[in-house]
């Protein structure tokens, strides 16, 4: 077993449901393993974006404490503001509070002298190479290989080809001793970019047990006890016809979760702001349909074994395109057919099992701290 610590470098800030969780099922794979484990917490968001998420706090607050201010900018737009304050307070208590977190390290050094020698140094999961937005942090450009372990656990890319800054993101990559990655495109661009052959492990959220995620369920009162859970990030392509249709068919309620960056309204549905991390689990576990185009809302739809319909976030000809990452996921499970408007270039290739990717990627785990 590790004699040292584990360090954990992962995203977990944006106000993400997925980012979050999987951050939290990461920790908990090597708590779980009897190991002293801490994410460090460093700068995941740029400047601007730090900037924005400060004046909309500070909007909320206002708006929350001044309630006249529905009349006068309108009480859909006052909901929105006042129930986005909340929601963004959920997400930090939830990353401060359930999350073992290290204090704010600023730059290299301050990493370097915290994490100091022996330890293993671990990144991942969740999208932390994308190239669009790529932080060599996120590849440990910080550590020293010779004082530390450095490992990768199932990273990915998000895209299926890198068009920028390759030189870089294959240089601090390669530094790292044990590599895995998260879908088979990104292997595939490991072999490319650094000539070495690496094992597809499967995403933080599918390793855990699921008494895990029972734990942090948190409650909610529901309207209706029959409803369909929406859950759309960033996209033009909303099913709103379809998602009626069902909800006609099936006599259910509509309850559409959104965060800051997916502001999507859908007619006729309990549109829901905020809502936290443990509530969304909460939602996702009671409802009778789930429709989304959310990798990790696809991941706990199958958890919790729910009737999920996918579709597509991004057009196959767009360059920041991360449909691949949905293709494998529901080919591992075994349930392509859920992707409602799949392409027809999509195939129905034989992928590794759930249960033979879970063991696979507990050896990894085994490997790296033993």
């Amino acid at each position: 077993m590790l004699r040292g610590k584990v360090y954990l470098v992962t995203r977990r800030a944006g106000y993400n449901f997925g980012s979050s969780l999987q951050a939290y099922a990461l920790q908990q794979i090597f708590l779980h393993k009897g190991c002293n484990c801490e994410i460090l917490d460093v700068k995941e968001m740029r400047f601007r974006g730090r900037m924005r998420i400060a004046m909309l706090n500070f909007i909320g607050l206002i708006a929350s404490i001044v309630p006249i201010l529905k009349h006068i900018i309108g009480s859909r737009r006052y909901n929105r503001i006042v129930q986005s304050y909340k929601q963004r307070q959920k997400f930090d208590e939830f990353n401060n509070k359930t999350l073992i977190v290290s204090k704010r390290l600023h730059d290299n050094r301050a990493l370097q002298r915290y994490i100091g020698a022996g330890n293993l140094i671990v990144c991942g999961s969740d999208q932390i190479w994308n190239p669009l937005s790529f932080n060599p942090i996120m590849a440990l450009s910080f550590a020293n290989s010779d004082k530390n372990r450095l490992a990768a656990y199932a990273p990915s890319f998000g895209v299926q080809e890198i068009l920028t800054r390759r030189d870089e993101i294959a240089y601090y990559i390669n530094r790292i001793e044990y590599l895995s990655i998260r879908e088979e495109t990104g292997a595939l661009l490991l072999k490319e970019l650094i000539g070495r052959d690496v094992p597809v492990l499967l995403d933080p959220t599918l390793v855990v047990n699921r008494d895990v995620w029972n734990n942090i369920e948190k409650p909610i009162k529901l309207r209706d006890q029959e409803y369909i859970l929406c859950y759309f990030l960033q996209t033009d392509i909303i099913p709103h016809d379809y998602i009626l249709d069902l909800a006609n068919q099936s006599h259910t309620t509509i309850i559409n979760v959104q965060t800051n960056y997916s502001a999507c309204i859908i007619n006729g549905a309990d549109n829901r702001s905020d809502i936290g991390p443990g509530e969304f689990l909460y939602l996702l576990r009671h409802a009778r349909y789930v429709i989304t185009n959310s990798f990790h809302c696809c991941i706990f739809s199958h958890i919790y074994n729910k009737d999920f319909r996918v579709f597509s976030r991004f057009a196959s000809t767009d360059k920041a395109n991360q449909n691949s990452r949905i293709e494998m996921l529901l080919g591992i499970f075994g349930e392509q057919d859920r992707w409602i408007n799949r392409s027809p270039q999509i195939n129905n290739k034989e992928y590794v099992s759930e249960e033979n990717m879970r063991h696979r990627s507990l050896r990894f785990i085994e490997e790296i701290i033993s």
